[in-house]
């Protein structure tokens, strides 16, 4: 996936103010930290936009084997896989 692309895409996701409202719903509950909840938008954005399904599923392959390694700052850097579990 060009770095073009995915950087438009999530720009379009931070204006929308859904992962701000993620941070903040989340951020007093209880229980192991994950993967940040921008995450799970990204990749449903994302797989809708290249495979024209919004699937967990197909959000998961796109952000485990179709990014590069990216910026940690951006929030899809490398994911682990047991993160998806």
């Amino acid at each position: 996936m060009p770095d073009s692309k995915v950087g438009q895409l999530l720009t379009l996701l931070d204006r929308s103010g859904i992962p701000q409202e993620l941070e903040e719903l989340l951020k007093d509950r209880p229980g192991p930290k994950g993967v940040r909840p921008r995450v799970v938008p990204a990749g449903l954005l994302l797989s809708a936009y290249y495979t024209g399904r919004a699937t967990v599923a197909d959000a998961w392959r796109i952000l485990h084997y179709s990014l590069k390694p990216r910026d940690p700052g951006c929030g899809l850097g490398q994911l682990p896989v047991e993160a998806a579990r």
